[in-house]
């Protein structure tokens, strides 16, 4: 039987990748993630690894791993709180794109300024804007209202305040993005869940598996 390798250099480079993935995804599990160096022990004697070195995949993966555990996970502590929301800057509206078509929307923030749309997200924006129990609404861009992706941040299309004082975040995703868009529509519904009843959170399409437009989707949301 050959000699066992006790060092990275001794074994082959499918051999040290695999050891570099299985320990970060255990690292991952017991909630211990270690940002320098992980330490393998009893698999691959007096072995370190750089997690610096690895490539952005694995690091990536277990980054993914730890934030379905801390936000997803059974014992998630996750709550809504409104003692730190955002709140938008009356005079300042932090785009330069800016809608030019002929609808006018009367209950948006910013009074005469909505943000960029799609064909697709002006349907929806003129849903928002004709259901009567919107009392206002804001097209939301980059560095607004935003809630916290693996990777990043996830800015939500719309932000609109109902009659009853409720919030409701509205994101329209067209049908060639929604597989691939699922952690954003996870959060979202997770960020409602724990709002105690002030939000709600409307994943919105051109039409939905139940057949109805977005208009009915942003008018049953509302009266759930």
């Amino acid at each position: 039987m050959p000699e066992k390798p006790r060092h990275a250099s001794d074994y082959s480079s499918d051999q040290v990748e695999l050891v570099r993935a299985t320990c970060l995804y255990v690292a991952t599990r017991i909630r211990d993630l270690m940002d320098e160096v992980v330490v393998v022990g009893g698999l691959v004697p007096s072995l370190l690894i750089n997690s610096a070195e690895l490539p952005k995949t694995y690091r990536q993966k277990a980054f993914e791993a730890g934030y379905q555990l801390r936000l997803f996970g059974p014992e998630a502590a996750v709550e809504t709180s409104y003692e730190y929301s955002f709140a938008f800057d009356p005079d300042n509206y932090p785009t330069s794109l800016h809608y030019s078509g002929g609808f006018q929307f009367e209950k948006h923030y910013y009074k005469g300024l909505v943000g960029e749309l799609n064909k697709e997200e002006l349907e929806c924006a003129k849903a928002i804007e004709m259901c009567p129990r919107v009392k206002r609404w804001v097209r939301s861009v980059k560095g607004m209202f935003g809630l916290p992706t693996s990777t990043d941040t996830f800015y939500p299309d719309f932000v609109a305040e109902l009659d009853d004082g409720r919030i409701m975040v509205v994101e329209y995703k067209g049908e060639h993005l929604i597989e691939f868009e699922q952690e954003k529509k996870n959060i979202g519904e997770l960020w409602e869940s724990k709002s105690a009843g002030k939000a709600l959170f409307l994943w919105a399409v051109k039409k939905d598996e139940a057949g109805r437009d977005v208009y009915r989707q942003v008018e049953d949301k509302i009266a759930k």
